[in-house]
């Protein structure tokens, strides 16, 4: 995605873009898949973080690099759990 600002005392129109790491993070941790693409969310979110604070100002999108890790560790922590509840369900038995 791409935003259009105009420079100050000019004419030319630039335009700053969302790091893609970041939007892969944040798209993936959603979907979580059973871990998988909370894993990959994590990663590209610890990816697209790196790259943003390496470059500031370049690109945007520190929100969705969070986002991507909240949910990415929200989701791996989910199946954890349940994991964890079917083994003591099975262990009992």
């Amino acid at each position: 995605m791409q935003f259009f600002k105009k420079k100050e005392n000019s004419t030319v129109l630039t335009y700053s873009e969302y790091n893609r790491y970041a939007s892969w993070s944040a798209i993936l941790s959603l979907l979580w898949g059973f871990g998988l693409f909370s894993l990959l969310g994590i990663l590209f979110g610890v990816i697209g973080l790196r790259r943003l604070r390496t470059h500031p100002g370049k690109q945007k999108g520190f929100l969705r690099a969070y986002i991507g890790l909240l949910f990415g560790i929200t989701g791996i922590l989910f199946i954890l759990l349940h994991l964890s509840s079917f083994a003591e369900m099975f262990a009992l038995s």
